[in-house]
């Protein structure tokens, strides 16, 4: 299984380029706008003008942003994790209980 990010000086970085993982702050702080503009751009808040929309999404798309889940999990109160705990994956029900759980599971979490 790929790992999203590794831990290297203490900080999060991006296995392909191996930079510290771009946030919220530093979108704001690049464009010169508040953290709370770009947090509406990316929620899609109506209170938040179309064209600086636009341009936020650019910049984080140009910065390589990406939304950190952990962050976002402890926000919303929803890790959508899910964690399936058996004491014999031998039995041949349990594969077949598997793979119904992983191609549900997606629509559900």
């Amino acid at each position: 299984i790929p790992v999203p990010f590794s831990f290297m000086n203490d900080e999060i970085t991006t296995p392909q380029t191996n930079s510290p993982r771009v946030t919220v702050k530093d979108i704001a702080r690049e464009m010169g706008v508040s953290i709370a503009t770009v947090s509406r751009a990316f929620s899609n808040d109506s209170t938040i003008a179309e064209k600086t929309r636009e341009k936020v999404l650019q910049q984080a798309a140009h910065m390589g942003y990406s939304p950190n889940l952990f962050a976002r999990g402890l926000i919303t109160q929803r890790s959508r994790i899910a964690a399936l705990l058996t004491s014999n994956i031998t039995n041949p029900f349990y594969p077949e209980v598997v793979m119904k759980l992983t191609r549900r599971l997606p629509h559900e979490l």
